[in-house]
Formats: structure tokens, C-alpha cells, sequence
């Protein structure tokens, strides 16, 4: 298995390197920027057998979790704003490629 996490504008190299030599891949997201590159990973997967799934780490973390249920529980509403925010030192490590080559 082959974890890909690094910047977005190499997740396909990397990806299609893996499926070539018969891996299975976990990518972090977006697998890719383009649906000609997706399909061409999911054609090359198929035919070498092997699994190339999206790696969603926040998905089931407590706080998300907390948020999504909070906002259900307001039922149905047309607009909505949110902020993210991140410690400074998590900034600093990803400012050398985040922004640049990923969304």
C-alpha cells in the first residue's frame, strides 16, 4: 500500500507510479484536479486490480461530528458561514507548498 500525501499538483504522478507497479493507493484529498486524470486512474486501477481510495481524515473527528449535528438540529436554512481557523505553527509547515499547488 502507497500513502500518497503531498502537494496536489503531484497526487497523479505519484498515484499512476503506484498502480503501475501493481500497489494499492490511499491518496489524501483531492485525488486529483482534473476528470481526465480521475478517469485515467480509475481505468489504469481496474485493469491492475487494485484499490485506489480518498483519504478523508476529518470526516469522523469528534469536533466535526459535534458541528454537523449541532447544524442539523437547526433544520432546514438557505445560507450558512463558517470559519476555520489553525494554530500558527500548522500555517508555517504547509505555507512552502499549500496554496501554491493545492486548493
Amino acid at each position: 500500500v502507497v500513502t500518497v500525501f503531498t502537494p496536489d499538483d503531484t497526487h497523479f504522478e505519484i498515484v499512476m507510479a503506484a498502480i503501475e507497479r501493481g500497489l494499492h493507493v490511499i491518496c489524501a484529498k483531492p485525488l486529483v484536479k482534473t476528470l481526465q486524470q480521475h478517469r485515467k486512474i480509475v481505468e489504469a486501477a481496474k485493469k491492475a486490480g487494485v484499490l485506489v481510495v480518498v483519504e478523508v481524515h476529518k470526516r469522523y473527528d469528534f469536533i466535526y461530528e459535534d458541528a454537523r449535528e449541532r447544524i442539523r438540529s437547526l433544520g432546514d436554512f438557505g445560507h450558512m458561514t463558517s470559519y476555520m481557523s489553525q494554530p500558527k505553527f500548522q500555517l508555517e509547515t504547509f505555507r512552502t507548498w499549500a496554496g501554491k499547488s493545492s486548493d
